[in-house]
């Protein structure tokens, strides 16, 4: 894009990554990643939280938490991208110690879930998933959701 004279913004820089995304192409991805360095916009919480689903969907977990360590500022997709990406490669421990740490004002029905779904997908994760259930507080909201 650059090398022909395209303009760039955070946005056109999201959909590139969006689509190496959703074709798995990590290598491709990393090479965005390394021109956001370059860009003044390159810290940017949106573009961060796309370089994680990016490093989540290409099975590159280590890669996902480097980035959302190094992020200046970080809100809600940040915590629950990483807490499903956790969820999703199997590593429920690792998710609950994010959720433990994320402000809790910032925990909503996707970080719930993740962890509820990671528990019941676990060894003996009836029993925690239903404990963590207990202590939601939009519990009755859940219920008439999926009721």
């Amino acid at each position: 894009m650059l090398e022909n004279g395209v303009f760039v913004d955070k946005f056109s820089v999201s959909l590139v990554l969006k689509a190496r995304s959703r074709l798995e192409l990590v290598k491709e991805g990393m090479k965005i990643h390394g021109l956001l360095r370059n860009l003044k916009f390159g810290s940017d919480v949106f573009l961060q939280n796309c370089l994680i689903g990016l490093y989540v969907r290409c099975r590159c977990i280590e890669y996902a938490r480097q980035v959302f360590d190094k992020m200046p500022m970080r809100d809600s997709v940040s915590y629950n991208s990483m807490i499903a990406g956790y969820v999703k490669h199997g590593n429920i421990d690792l998710a609950r110690q994010l959720f433990d740490v994320m402000p809790i004002n910032w925990r909503n029905l996707v970080s719930w879930n993740s962890l509820l779904r990671g528990y019941m997908r676990s060894d003996n994760g009836f029993e925690l998933a239903w404990n963590l259930f207990e202590k939601m507080p939009e519990r009755s909201a859940f219920v008439e959701i999926n009721g």
